[in-house]
């Protein structure tokens, strides 16, 4: 594991806090956390659940700028590798509406740009995962929870060109 740079600390954002789900609380995902002080911090800090003590989100491990920090941007990215498809971004949203941002825009086109898959987490509604032509697989199926389906696209980068 990468240390930490010591200007990387989540300070006031708490994005994680919402879009992330706590299996030692029994949080979902989409949902903020009884324990959470909006753009404060933890209130049981101290005695948080390993979950929480091990996440570190893209942004914190110095990938993206320091102004894309998720409770700017609305956007909690991670970087995951799954089998067949290699690295995916992750972009969970923290507040509606920010997957049609520009940054998340710019970055789903980015990474389709780069080959990699790119898989949107929604407050509201499906998943999608956005699979580059390289890495397309008509037999692809993903299950995000039991309740919700994922839908597979293939994907090209000028689906995601940014507004003029």
């Amino acid at each position: 594991m990468r240390n930490l740079p010591e200007d990387r600390t989540c300070g006031g954002c708490t994005a994680c806090c919402k879009t992330h789900g706590v299996a030692e609380l029994q949080k979902p995902g989409g949902t903020l956390c009884s324990h959470c002080d909006e753009g404060v911090g933890c209130r049981i800090y101290d005695r948080r659940p390993e979950a929480c003590r091990t996440y570190r989100c893209s942004w914190l491990i110095s990938l993206g700028l320091e102004e894309y920090r998720p409770d700017k941007t609305g956007i909690v990215p991670d970087h995951v590798t799954i089998p067949s498809l290699g690295l995916v971004l992750w972009l969970h949203e923290a507040r509606k509406g920010k997957l049609k941002s520009r940054f998340a825009r710019r970055q789903t086109r980015l990474n389709l740009e780069a080959g990699n898959a790119v898989f949107h987490v929604p407050t509201i509604g499906p998943a999608k995962l956005f699979v580059p032509e390289k890495k397309w697989d008509p037999e692809l199926a993903f299950r995000f929870d039991s309740k919700q389906r994922v839908v597979v696209i293939r994907a090209r980068p000028e689906m995601f060109r940014e507004p003029a």
